[in-house]
């Protein structure tokens, strides 16, 4: 009932906010009566008159060259004027009567100076981008008292005459001139710029041609805060020797916390170049031509949480450099010469910071990660070392916060064991010379990691028992394999084995379903290709039986060969005269048809006779040695032989 109620009384708020509006809506305009805005923007025509209780109008892309007479509508907050034909702004167009007005908005018209708003009301901010004012008299002329931001950027302004912009004024808060063609900072020959802006914070002077390299134009911004100095100096004049090469802050501010020097032509840093700005937390070095780091360049910066150096030409980094920064939680520097002259970086130089969590060194020639001291960087959370030639990731495996880890187009050629980064979100090895996807390095981890294998070298996958696997619990982690030489075909030997074990184990499916690799048309893993494999193999309950009716065959063709064996050796024995070992009777037998033989012998010559008695003698001698056999020979038995031998 409570929630019908709300939405009943939002929508009769709704429709209250709807009936307020007076008049129509102007034609070709869009309103939003909540709001009270009426937006007719790129019309080519803007509408006369309007609801008077309209607090938001927007007018730009037309070509109004006269601005509206707006002390009709009383409720106004913000007009936007921009992208039109003025050319002038006189007091008749904004008076006391719009007493509600915070923004104007004059950006790219064609002024030629600020608009008068001496009887008007008190803007907070107005923007006066892309005019043509060059130059400009003291803001108080133009009833600017209490403006709080005021941006001039783009207007081609070639002098700031801070004295008489803060003159009689302390109310501004935010001053943009970016993209001006300022070349000098000064008051009546003077470098106290900002002695009178004791209010202002922020600072922005990017795009600008400022000569002065040492001038302290800055003193009298107690409260600065921000302050935007990219790409704001002039190239190096090297013609001035080291004094015009050299840089320091251009100013004493207590309360300074960003800092942007970006794309400028320093060179070098000297000692104390940041003095009395000890409460800095941002600094950017991005692009300005620095060629080292050593120590004291930061001194007393004991509040810096973010340097970023990239695209400068620093080879090493001083030991002591880091000493004062113990709160540095952010180091970027991209795009250097780190490790191009020397094979490492010490870690004594990272010992100081134990609050840095995160490391940007992408773009260097690194060949190791031993820089990194795992007994200190305990909070490290992020770190990119792309584009470099590092070998061996397994050091990130100390640090166990560490969630985004990236070392892409390097020379990694094994995965490293993240099991127990329970932290770990990232890993990027795209681009190496992995060629064997090891699960076991990440299989038990517990952490929704996506682990980036993009265009390796991966030819087959490696895991252990698949039993370990289902004891690990939920797979929570992805791998993305896509541009690998890898092969789900039948006749490579690890799909072959997988497509077997996915048979008997249903848990390998979940396994290779967060593999992403497309093996086969309309599969986006691997599982499916698993799935939809057509290889041939035996079933292991198949395969038992089929070896105990292997091993019986075998078996049964031993015996048949030992039986073969036997009758031949038996056949051999007859063959000679001789018989088998333990067999007597047929010995006997065969002196016994010999006996009968020689009783039944015809009648012959005493040649004969001889001859006989030889053949006998040597039937005796073969008996006698027959292997293995022991014959008797009585007197009946060879009486015969001997009777003749002896006739």
């Amino acid at each position: 009932m409570d929630r019908k109620r709300t939405s009943l009384i939002l929508a009769l708020l709704n429709l209250f906010s709807l009936v307020t509006f007076a008049e129509p809506c102007p034609r070709d305009c869009d309103c939003e009566g909540s709001t009270r805005t009426v937006s007719c923007r790129n019309k080519g025509n803007t509408p006369q008159t309007f609801d008077k209780d309209t607090r938001i109008i927007d007018f730009s892309g037309n070509r109004i060259t006269n601005c509206y007479k707006l002390s009709p509508y009383p409720n106004l907050t913000r007009v936007i004027l921009s992208n039109n034909r003025l050319s002038n702004v006189s007091r008749a167009c904004f008076n006391k009567n719009v007493l509600s007005l915070e923004l104007l908005d004059l950006s790219y018209n064609r002024l030629r100076a600020l608009p008068n708003l001496t009887h008007g009301p008190v803007i907070k901010v107005l923007n006066l981008t892309g005019n043509r004012i060059v130059s400009m008299q003291p803001i108080s002329w133009y009833g600017l008292n209490g403006t709080r931001e005021l941006i001039l950027d783009n207007n081609g302004l070639r002098q700031f005459t801070g004295g008489e912009l803060f003159q009689d004024h302390d109310a501004l808060e935010v001053l943009s001139l970016r993209g001006n063609s300022i070349r000098r900072l000064c008051t009546n020959g003077t470098n106290g710029l900002f002695y009178s802006a004791v209010n202002l914070k922020e600072l922005y002077l990017s795009n600008n041609s400022l000569l002065a390299r040492n001038a302290t134009w800055l003193i009298g911004a107690p409260n600065l805060e921000i302050l935007d100095l990219r790409n704001a100096y002039c190239p190096i004049n090297y013609s001035l020797g080291m004094e015009g090469i050299s840089w320091r802050f251009p100013g004493v501010s207590t309360r300074l916390k960003y800092l942007d020097l970006s794309q400028n032509e320093l060179i070098t840093l000297g000692d104390f170049s940041f003095s009395g700005c000890e409460n800095l937390e941002i600094v950017n070095l991005t692009d300005c031509s620095l060629r080292e780091f050593k120590g004291g360049q930061f001194q007393e910066m004991k509040k810096l949480t973010h340097l970023y150096a990239d695209y400068n030409y620093v080879s090493e980094i001083d030991s002591a450099l880091f000493f004062d920064l113990r709160k540095l939680r952010v180091l970027s520097m991209r795009f250097n010469n780190l490790g191009k002259f020397s094979t490492k970086l010490s870690n004594i130089t990272f010992s100081f910071i134990k609050s840095l969590e995160v490391i940007d060194f992408s773009n260097n020639y690194l060949e190791r990660l031993t820089f990194l001291p795992s007994d200190h960087l305990r909070n490290l959370t992020r770190v990119s070392v792309d584009y470099n030639r590092i070998s061996d990731a397994g050091i990130i495996v100390h640090f166990p916060n560490l969630e985004h880890f990236s070392a892409a187009r390097n020379s990694i050629k094994n995965i490293p064991n993240i099991n127990a980064m329970h932290q770990l979100r990232d890993l990027n090895l795209a681009h190496n010379e992995i060629n064997v996807l090891d699960i076991s390095a990440f299989w038990a981890t517990c952490s929704p990691v996506t682990i980036d294998l993009t265009n390796n070298k991966i030819n087959s996958i490696s895991r252990r028992d698949i039993s370990e696997w289902e004891d690990a619990g939920q797979t929570t982690w992805s791998v993305v394999l896509t541009g690998n030489p890898l092969k789900c075909a039948c006749s490579e030997q690890w799909f072959n084995q997988e497509t077997q074990y996915k048979v008997y184990n249903s848990s390998l499916t979940q396994l290779y379903e967060n593999i992403l690799y497309t093996c086969v048309e309309g599969g986006h893993n691997i599982s499916y290709a698993l799935d939809s494999s057509d290889c041939v193999f035996i079933h292991r309950d198949a395969l038992i039986v089929l070896g105990c009716l292997l091993l019986l065959l075998a078996c049964c063709a031993v015996l048949a060969a030992g039986m073969t064996i036997g009758k031949r050796m038996e056949r051999r024995h007859r063959t000679n005269g001789g018989s088998r070992r333990g067999n007597p009777e047929s010995e006997k037998k065969l002196v016994t048809e010999r006996d009968a033989g020689y009783d039944k012998r015809p009648e012959a010559s005493p040649a004969r006779y001889v001859a006989d008695k030889d053949q006998h003698l040597k039937d005796a001698l073969s008996l006698s040695n027959l292997k293995g056999s022991m014959v008797r020979l009585d007197n009946e038995n060879v009486k015969p032989f001997f009777r003749e031998i002896y006739v």
